[in-house]
């Protein structure tokens, strides 16, 4: 089954192609179009404000399962009380947001 979309970008009559509505009914948009799965219509009473009726109650795909792992635990960085930095001078190494508050204070000197 070819669809609208992908019959209008290769005969050349669209670049690009939004997905917005179809999106909002479709959170598993991509692999229903992988799987050339029907889609579910979007509810036009429901797409702009309201509650979570229309964004969060349409039916995903069967046997679809999420590829979102469990967020990874973050190490901390922690930085040595003195270390060797510049050839040998026992300076405290410059946090990595360091450069990040050199700009911010450049720029606010400017104005």
């Amino acid at each position: 089954m070819t669809l609208e979309w992908q019959a209008r970008t290769e005969s050349g009559a669209a670049d690009a192609v939004a997905f917005s509505r179809a999106f909002v009914a479709n959170h598993d948009l991509v692999e229903r179009f992988r799987r050339s799965a029907s889609l579910c219509e979007p509810d036009d009473a429901t797409l702009h404000g309201g509650g979570e009726r229309g964004y969060t109650d349409y039916p995903a795909l069967a046997g679809r399962r999420s590829r979102v792992s469990a967020p990874r635990r973050r190490t901390s960085r922690r930085w040595p009380s003195k270390g060797v930095v510049d050839g040998g001078s026992s300076a405290r190494p410059a946090s990595p947001s360091e450069p990040a508050r050199a700009v911010a204070r450049a720029g606010a000197a400017a104005f």
